[in-house]
């Protein structure tokens, strides 16, 4: 059963508790739709009865409506086919790689200048043009990176250029009184989404999904109105990396680890072998694998492990159970 449209046009109504207007969850990616419908964020909210609108590029997979949609929940589809079009130029191309590699430099910036080492090791491999075009990212990465008006003058006129209405008819229909988003405005598929709501006068939550999320991403394309963090350190770089206010953040736990503090899942090894296609009499290695966009030599340490165990290297038989990094379930990876 979907929610009943509205009949008003899109904006704030006075008359109305902001309470009876929905709640859009943004799950336009795999790990963004695990951290928000897999976990007990989504089975509280609808047990709550509060209104819901999941939008997703899933939208129109029956499977997926089967499991999600309810009397309080709608399912609404995320335009992707345009914003992927628009992300795949090289002006956006520009905004989003400055964005990557600037954090305010007065603070610990490792992991962007690892990103920035990566981005110089690509440039070798570029044409004469596509050397300068890395060039001018990285010159305009420092300049950012000392100067926070800089900084906000560079996202406003990323959000001036990429003034887009893809969603337009789904805060019309619902008008929605909040948009929740996993992460602060560091990726580019939500920063076209979080424009959108604030423009329609829609205030923006967002849960940051990862522990590393808000010192490797860079900085914020438009930012949130506020922002869920895990712990008092991430409520921290929320402030001292993303210039969120103290009062615009709320620290609430890791909605990954729910699952783990009530009773353990009744599975025995027996059935943890048969589920994964495993040998009960060999040893089983579990190799979680890395971001491959960091570590691109991932598959050859799968590879040498590999030829370990096949040439019986090992001190007894063994097997290699692999956990891929969510990195190479992209569209865009090879």
């Amino acid at each position: 059963m979907k929610l009943k449209p509205r009949e008003t046009q899109p904006g704030p109504v006075a008359s109305e508790r902001a309470a009876d207007r929905p709640i859009v969850l943004a799950v336009h990616q795999l790990f963004s739709t695990r951290y928000l419908l897999d976990t007990e964020i989504f089975s509280h909210m609808r047990a709550s009865g509060v209104p819901l609108v999941v939008l997703s590029p899933n939208a129109d997979d029956p499977s997926f409506r089967e499991r999600f949609e309810a009397a309080n929940v709608a399912v609404e589809t995320y335009e992707n086919e345009g914003i992927d079009a628009l992300t795949g130029g090289k002006l956006h191309r520009f905004f989003s790689k400055v964005r990557w590699l600037t954090l305010p430099s007065k603070h610990d910036i490792t992991t962007t200048k690892v990103h920035e080492y990566l981005e110089s090791r690509r440039k070798r491999d570029s044409s004469f043009w596509g050397a300068r075009f890395v060039d001018l990212i990285n010159v305009t990465a420092h300049l950012l990176r000392r100067n926070a008006l800089l900084r906000r003058a560079f996202a406003k006129i990323e959000s001036m250029v990429f003034r887009t209405e893809f969603h337009r008819e789904v805060f019309r229909k619902y008008d929605p009184s909040l948009l929740v988003t996993t992460d602060v405005g560091t990726i580019s598929e939500s920063n076209f989404l979080i424009r959108e709501a604030q423009r329609n006068g829609v205030k923006v939550g967002a849960v940051v999904l990862g522990w590393d999320n808000l010192t490797s991403k860079g900085i914020s394309g438009v930012r949130p109105d506020y922002a869920v963090a895990w712990n008092d350190n991430m409520n921290d770089e929320l402030r001292k990396y993303h210039g969120f206010s103290g009062d615009r953040v709320y620290v609430g736990g890791v909605a990954h680890f729910d699952r783990y503090l009530g009773e353990p899942p009744p599975i025995t090894k027996d059935e943890f072998v048969e589920a994964f296609g495993l040998s009960p009499d060999r040893k089983t290695i579990f190799f979680g694998t890395s971001s491959p966009a960091i570590f691109p030599r991932n598959i050859d340490a799968m590879e040498l492990l590999l030829e370990n165990i096949a040439e019986e290297r090992l001190s007894e038989p063994s097997q290699l159970l692999v956990r891929l990094h969510p990195g190479y379930l992209g569209k865009w990876k090879a």
